[in-house]
């Protein structure tokens, strides 16, 4: 537990509250970037694969869903991005905060829970893109600690060595 939150592993039984959270984040988006939306695939469809091939995190406060991500443990070469030459990586993907919680230190307890998960297992780094847009999730990786090392369109990619 973390100021009160507490993380956990997703099971399947959990995908319907991930996809709740997911289109709380998503409607939040819209209207902050009206139309836009923060993944393509429609939250269902998404989740219901991803949770099958990654590790998702839940982030609860008492019995609510607050945030959740997921963790792509992963080794060698990695996209376009210079990354650091490192033997394994966790990559770090959909990272959702519900709306109510945000700017309140779920986000960070979340970077921490996944750098803590990540050291457990051998990684020497962690890794994670983010669209770069007026939500501002690109400077709040940077004032996390993410050094970011490849800017290219609208994409941002960050990593954080452990």
């Amino acid at each position: 537990m973390h100021g009160g939150v507490t993380f956990t592993s997703a099971t399947p039984r959990d995908a319907r509250d991930v996809v709740a959270l997911h289109e709380a984040v998503a409607q939040h988006f819209g209207r902050a970037i009206p139309g836009a939306r923060p993944w393509r695939v429609p939250p269902e469809a998404r989740v219901a694969a991803l949770m099958k091939t990654t590790e998702t995190i839940l982030a609860r406060e008492g019995d609510s869903l607050v945030a959740s991500f997921r963790l792509d443990p992963a080794r060698g070469f990695c996209g376009v991005a210079r990354f650091t030459e490192v033997e394994t990586f966790v990559y770090l993907l959909e990272m959702a905060v519900h709306p109510s919680h945000q700017r309140r230190g779920v986000g960070r307890l979340c970077l921490e829970e996944a750098e803590r998960w990540a050291r457990a297992r051998g990684a020497k780094a962690i890794r994670l893109d983010t669209n770069d847009d007026p939500v501002r999730a690109a400077a709040f990786y940077t004032a996390c600690g993410y050094a970011e090392v490849l800017h290219h369109a609208q994409t941002v990619y960050f990593e954080r060595l452990l």
